[in-house]
């Protein structure tokens, strides 16, 4: 596929979304997709910055020639509040 620009945007998001399924940096990410005219939006959550950046260059990859809106958080993770006791 030489750009994205030349497919239905219904068939670039296909492509995005299975993209981003398909790859390990970002296959166990719960992510949407939009194109906003030549705009690709991305919202959703990552486990960590890095993975939040694997989005935006798997979307990069796949929609050449768009700009990317990376809208991905990253999931703020805790601790527990207390130690566990084991008796």
């Amino acid at each position: 596929m030489s750009t994205g620009q030349q497919q239905p945007p219904d068939y670039l998001v296909a492509h995005i979304c299975e993209a981003l399924k398909e790859d390990g940096r970002t296959a166990q990410q719960d992510l949407r997709v939009l194109l906003n005219g030549q705009q690709v939006v991305v919202e959703g959550m990552a486990p960590s910055e890095t993975s939040r950046r694997a989005v935006e260059e798997v979307v990069r990859e796949s929609a050449p020639g768009y700009e990317v809106a990376n809208r991905v958080q990253v999931a703020a993770m805790s601790g527990p509040e207390r130690a566990e006791e084991i008796s």
